[in-house]
């Protein structure tokens, strides 16, 4: 097999890009876009890094609704960094 096929079959199985969406109430948000016919591809779901729903966009692209924790759970070590310091959210539903 030569390289370039290699990089090829390991771009292809392995990488891929993130498109996320924060949000500060992702239960709140994924009624919204529900009503507004937003297609999700899974129902909001709690994980350590806070709950998470996915959705597909108009062009066929994944995106993951992010939003924090909201069961008290305490934030995890990677939490608080710069990220967590951005204040608002755009208002897209």
């Amino acid at each position: 097999m030569a390289h370039l096929d290699l990089v090829a079959l390991i771009v292809e199985d392995y990488a891929s890009a993130g498109l996320f969406l924060r949000v500060d109430n992702v239960d709140v948000a994924y009624a919204r876009m529900i009503d507004a016919g937003v297609a999700f591809v899974t129902a909001p779901r709690t994980e350590p890094f806070g709950k998470v729903a996915v959705f597909v966009d108009i062009a066929g692209n994944r995106w993951d609704l992010l939003g924090p924790r909201l069961d008290g759970a305490p934030k995890s070590a990677g939490e608080g960094g710069a990220e967590a310091q951005t204040s608002g959210s755009a208002r897209l539903w």
